[in-house]
């Protein structure tokens, strides 16, 4: 190997000075290395349900009745920028998945969605 000449160094502090000033912001890693606190609280799920008195389900011909509401990831207290719980490459759902595919950069939130928040309605009823 030949060793570098002044102006190859010279050249290359310029190069790294312009990715570290300039081209850094719209490099999509960037600031992937960075360790925060991520301490947080979830309002997880909250729910309702209502059971219709008899009388009023027999009416329809029915045994019983009930109404639900449910409501998931209400709220998210943290003072992380983004949400704690999510990481590059999803969740497992289960089913034999080898732990590597699984666990493999958790807790990295770079390009993930956060948890979504959901409503859920149901009508339950007995004959």
């Amino acid at each position: 190997l030949n060793p570098a000449t002044q102006d190859d160094t010279d050249a290359r502090f310029e190069a790294a000075t312009k990715w570290g000033t300039e081209l850094l912001s719209l490099w999509p890693y960037s600031g992937v290395n960075l360790v925060e606190k991520a301490d947080f609280v979830r309002w997880r799920e909250l729910s309702f349900t209502y059971s219709v008195p008899a009388s009023f389900a027999g009416k329809f011909r029915m045994n019983n009745l009930s109404l639900s509401f449910t409501a998931r990831n209400l709220a998210l207290f943290t003072s992380y920028e983004r949400d704690p719980e999510s990481n590059q490459v999803g969740r497992c759902g289960g089913g034999g998945e080898a732990s590597l595919e699984c666990n493999f950069m958790d807790g990295s939130d770079a390009f993930a969605l956060p948890l979504p928040r959901r409503f859920v309605f149901s009508i339950r009823f007995g004959f």
